[in-house]
């Protein structure tokens, strides 16, 4: 079984909620002091599409999934999918971060 790596997050000094970056607010208690931490990455599909036409930067990328992960209940993030299972992934599902890079957030499904 592959461990999902950890995830770059901040978290928020006065309240402590997490946050994808950037974030310059807390949405909670209005503090601006965050620190940089980690979550490992465990999250399920909130929703997802499966992208056919892409604009021309990523043409020679169709098809691909974007998705909505839930890592926690107050904690979501947009991402792809690492590789395209699109027709077996559902709502629910477990996934795992694989990888940040230019493109963004990168996820696996779980078995």
């Amino acid at each position: 079984m592959v461990k999902s790596a950890s995830m770059p997050v901040v978290q928020c000094e006065g309240c402590k909620a997490l946050f994808i970056p950037p974030v310059y607010v807390c949405r909670k208690c209005e503090s601006t002091h965050f620190c940089e931490t980690t979550v490992d990455g465990k999250g399920v599909v909130y929703t997802h599409t499966t992208i056919r036409v892409a604009p021309e930067a990523l043409r020679d990328q169709v098809p691909y999934t974007i998705l909505i992960v839930e890592l926690s209940p107050e904690l979501r993030v947009t991402g792809r999918l690492e590789k395209p299972q699109a027709s077996d992934l559902r709502v629910g599902q477990s996934v795992r971060f694989t990888r940040v890079d230019e493109q963004g957030y990168w996820f696996e499904a779980s078995a």
